[in-house]
């Protein structure tokens, strides 16, 4: 209609109007749809921008997605090059109106003590076979149903609004920015409403996206995407900002296969760049991978995300922040090193739990390219990071007095002290004052009751070829770890890729049988470099004992002279003796 009768868009938009006020709605959009797709509106005009706000309106008032897709297409295909600041205002205003349709939705809701819709699992497929098979059989309540009709549809609207945002800005150099932000109101839209399938899809489609610009990039081919005009270390950024927020988001919904693809699409777009990222950005990577390992259970990779991110925000801040937050960095770094698995005796002899050595472990794979991912050179190992830690005492200060008392103590005690039957005794009661001195590190004191727990059957077997259980549950008793896990720590059960420590290796057998814990036939012996040392201290104690040694008419003259003339009075009466 608009093809033979309107010669002028401004014609068209005056009939779409009229029709709009009687209530005409399809046919307004109609007009308007056959405006956009008509042959004489290929060169752009500024009221083709009315037009198209025009058309969103009545497709959002009708919830007609589909066709504000369509019409999203028609409006690029004529705006792009010629005016992309045209093309961006008419996607800000689509992008709003549906958010706030969703707005008013979810506050109608929660009036009516409605749910976010998390009845719909599947915005993309609303009524699936099995669903309507059992409508049949059961009877749906209203509450059920009124949400699907408040707050679904409008769920879904603006779910494709942004799927077909980003479809049709994928390649789009010049709005770029949209682009990004596009998706980052994407990442907002699946935590807010709790979506966590479109959340999983929205990942998938923004590393489609990123695969196909590698590759015609790799391939020279980037002619053939239309918009795009390469790489710049602008965008690069952009790409980077939008994973940390898919990150974040990912975390927050608690979609941890999520959150480690994101880790290798950020090491994808860090090849990339010819330039390091900003270090305050990679500050925040590093502090939200922290949550992400420490909730898998990966307390390895955990601190050494929390020493990343202590080194790159020293790095990245003008000004010193307050010595509280300082503090709290410190401590964090240093008792998540602690809290990694370990199993050595607190001297730096690993024992049992040790690496398998197996070259073909699945684990030791995944822990080497998790490794190269997140930027750690070579394997890593608390030996290592402690090692670290405990040469930049810039970062934390581990003997000075900055930390607290009894953070430096558990410290010492679990790495410098050697006392198996008293270690659980002094652990304990650290533990106890780190959660009430300190309750933002309160939850570092289960894994680290593990350690001392680890660290006392070690330490047992140095000395121990047999123990019974039941002195053995006295003495870990304070550490009040359940019997299951003391077990499972013994026999090597524990170990693994979340800590570091494989499950390769046995501290001790348990023989429940006699009620005894046995250790290997021999007590464990230390290697001879540890004994050859030991004994080089003991000597040089023994000739500076010689060297400070007085002689006794230097310490007491008197009682020398004594001395001497009870000897001479003893030695005169034996040889009177010996005369008679």
């Amino acid at each position: 209609m608009a093809n033979q009768y309107f010669y002028k868009p401004e014609n068209a938009l005056k009939r779409a109007n009229e029709l709009s006020a009687i209530g005409n709605e399809k046919g307004a959009l109609q007009v308007l749809h056959d405006v956009l797709t008509a042959k004489k509106s290929r060169t752009w005009v500024k009221v083709l921008e009315s037009i198209m706000l025009k058309y969103i309106d009545i497709a959002v008032d009708l919830k007609l997605h589909r066709h504000a897709k369509d019409g999203l297409h028609q409006y690029r295909n004529i705006s792009q090059q010629q005016a992309p600041q045209s093309l961006e205002a008419i996607i800000q205003h689509l992008l709003k109106a549906g958010e706030s349709r969703v707005a008013k939705a979810a506050k109608e809701a929660r009036s009516m003590n409605l749910g976010k819709g998390k009845a719909v699992a599947d915005l993309e497929c609303e009524q699936t076979p099995e669903a309507i098979m059992l409508s049949t059989m059961t009877d749906e309540g209203d509450g059920d149903r009124s949400e699907r009709e408040v707050l679904v549809p409008w769920l879904k609207f603006l779910w494709e609004t942004y799927r077909s945002v980003l479809d049709i800005l994928k390649t789009n150099s010049k709005l770029e920015k949209v682009y990004h932000q596009t998706a980052q109101r994407a990442f907002e839209f699946c935590v807010q409403h709790e979506r966590k399938t479109e959340m999983r899809r929205l990942c998938e489609t923004l590393r489609h996206h990123l695969s196909n610009l590698q590759r015609a990039t790799a391939q020279g081919n980037t002619n053939r995407l239309r918009g795009w005009e390469g790489w710049t270390q602008e965008g690069i950024e952009l790409h980077l900002a939008t994973r940390f927020a898919q990150l974040e988001a990912a975390s927050a919904q608690e979609l941890w296969t999520e959150g480690f693809r994101t880790v290798e699409d950020i090491h994808q777009v860090m090849r990339i760049s010819k330039k390091p990222p900003k270090a305050k950005l990679m500050a925040k990577y590093y502090e939200r991978l922290t949550k992400i390992f420490w909730v898998s259970g990966n307390y390895l990779f955990h601190a050494y995300a929390w020493w990343r991110h202590a080194q790159l925000a020293k790095e990245s801040q003008k000004r010193p922040p307050p010595v509280e937050d300082q503090i709290q960095m410190a401590c964090s770094v240093l008792l998540s090193a602690l809290a990694i698995p370990d199993a050595s005796d607190g001297a730096g002899d690993e024992v049992g739990l040790g690496q398998s050595g197996d070259p073909d472990d699945v684990d030791a794979e995944k822990m080497a390219r998790m490794a190269t991912l997140l930027g750690f050179r070579g394997h890593p190992t608390r030996a290592a990071l402690l090692a670290e830690i405990a040469a930049d005492d810039e970062l934390v200060d581990v003997f000075g007095h900055d930390l607290p008392a009894h953070v430096r103590a558990l410290h010492e005690a679990l790495e410098n002290t050697f006392a198996p039957r008293k270690l659980a005794g002094t652990v304990a009661p650290l533990l106890k004052e780190l959660k009430e001195a300190t309750p933002r590190l309160a939850h570092y004191a289960e894994p680290l009751a593990r350690v001392a727990v680890s660290r006392v059957v070690a330490q047992l077997g140095r000395v121990y070829s047999v123990v019974t259980l039941d002195n053995f549950e006295q003495l870990v008793a304070p550490l009040a770890v359940p019997a299951d896990d003391v077990e499972k720590l013994i026999v090597g059960a524990a170990g693994g890729p979340g800590g570091g420590a494989s499950s390769g290796g046995a501290l001790a057998r348990v023989d429940h049988r006699l009620g005894v814990l046995r250790f290997p036939e021999e007590p464990q012996a230390a290697p001879a470099s540890r004994h050859l040392g030991d004994l080089a201290r003991y000597v040089a104690e023994a000739a500076q004992a010689a060297r400070d040694h007085k002689p006794e008419e230097m310490r007491d003259p008197e009682r020398a002279a004594k001395r001497a003339r009870l000897f001479e009075m003893a030695r005169g009466a034996a040889a009177r003796g010996h005369e008679s």
